[in-house]
Parts: C-alpha cells; sequence; structure tokens
C-alpha cells in the first residue's frame, strides 16, 4: 500500500524546482552496467510543481532487470542573502527481486549560484521474503558544483551524492555525476549524464560497482 500511495502522488505531481508558479515534467533513459546484474536499461518520468515558497518533485523509474523506484520529495523555499534555502522530506521506494526498500525521512538544503549543497536523514525498512530489517539511522547527502553559472543556455555540473533521483544509498555509497545541459528554448532542455559509482570509498567500503549513462528531456511551462 505504501508503493501504491507513493507512486500516485509521484506520478500526479509529475504531471501537474524555481519560485512562482512553474511545472516541469522529464523523461529520461538509462543505459547502465551493474556487476551483479549486468547490462541493463531503464525508463523514467519525473515531475515537479512549484507555486510561491511551496514545491514537490517525484517520479518512478523503471528497469529491465527487474527494478522499479518510485520517490516523492515536497519542499519548502526561503530566499537568504547567498542564495535559497529550503527544507523536503523524502519518500522513497524501490524493489529488486525479492527485496523491497522502502523510506522517509527529512533534510534540508543550500542553493547559491556557483554550488549547492543537500543532507537529511532518513529511516530505511528492508523486506525481504515477508522479513524486514530496520535500519532507523542513514544520512543522504548531494554536493553539487555549477561550472558554467553565467550560461543561460548551457550548463556542467559536477556531483557527489548518495540520493540522486530513484537512488538512495547508504551513506559510505556515493555515486559520482558528471551532467551537462542545452536548452534550446525557455521551456525544453536536453540533459545528458554520466554516472559512477565505484567498489570502495577512501579503502573504508567495500560495494557492487556499477557505471551509467542518462539521457533526459524535460518541458516547462
Amino acid at each position: 500500500m505504501k508503493r501504491v500511495t507513493i507512486l500516485f502522488f509521484a506520478l500526479v505531481f509529475a504531471f501537474c524546482e524555481t519560485y512562482a508558479q512553474q511545472r516541469e515534467i522529464s523523461l529520461g533513459t538509462k543505459v547502465g552496467h551493474n556487476v551483479v546484474f549486468g547490462n541493463y536499461s531503464a525508463l523514467s518520468v519525473a515531475g515537479s510543481y512549484t507555486h510561491n515558497h511551496w514545491g514537490v518533485r517525484g517520479g518512478g523509474e523503471y528497469n529491465n532487470i527487474g527494478r522499479i523506484a518510485t520517490e516523492l520529495r515536497p519542499a519548502y523555499y526561503r530566499d537568504c542573502r547567498i542564495g535559497r534555502l529550503s527544507g523536503e522530506l523524502l519518500l522513497h521506494y524501490s524493489k529488486q527481486s525479492q527485496v523491497a526498500y522502502s523510506a522517509f525521512g527529512a533534510g534540508a538544503s543550500l542553493d547559491t549560484k556557483h554550488l549547492w549543497v543537500t543532507f537529511g536523514y532518513y529511516h530505511r525498512t528492508i523486506a525481504i521474503s515477508g522479513e524486514s530489517l530496520q535500519e532507523p539511522f542513514n544520512f543522504y547527502y548531494e554536493a553539487g558544483i555549477r561550472c558554467l553559472p553565467n550560461q543561460e543556455r548551457w550548463k556542467l555540473d559536477v556531483i557527489f551524492s548518495n540520493s540522486r533521483m530513484f537512488e538512495l544509498e547508504r551513506h559510505y555509497q556515493p555515486t559520482y555525476t558528471i551532467e551537462g545541459g542545452w536548452s534550446p528554448s525557455e521551456r525544453v532542455g536536453i540533459d545528458l549524464s554520466i554516472n559512477y559509482k565505484p567498489a570502495g570509498m577512501f579503502h573504508m567500503s567495500s560495494n557492487y560497482y556499477q557505471f551509467y549513462t542518462k539521457v533526459g528531456v524535460c518541458y516547462r511551462w
């Protein structure tokens, strides 16, 4: 029931980031390699809606190796002297084979002209064959640098995160991303990202690695 609820609200807001009233919908395709499942591809739909200081973003993703993921993030924004401060709630559900992950949490962000930082906490439940495992304390983060902050139509960002959309990992399982984009008009944008999750982090952890590229098209109105 939790999965259905998150997916319902995520898709509603997807078809219904920014100030004043604005809507955005994006379609994406992903091609990658996972050391556990091999090569895979995925399709996703995501959207956001913002009005005054309130906003929400969410959507869903499905890949051809049986993984589904949905996510919803309501947020509240305020201006500050150096940029924008925001607080958000996080609802996440994903399932791969017989393992299901559900998580809820809260976080805060600071977004400036040259960079952004997000940090938050989440509680996760892992369900396997009727049994469940609780992870009561995890934290998620994202840090990004805008390499072309003065460009209106082009973007190039470098991102370090364990919580990209539809991907929520433990704190010692980050993904490194280089993301570029081009906006031929005010309403249309095209994005391309290269993403890599290493097999270890500073020799302190060991986990599966994966590599994927993602292409997306978004429309704003």
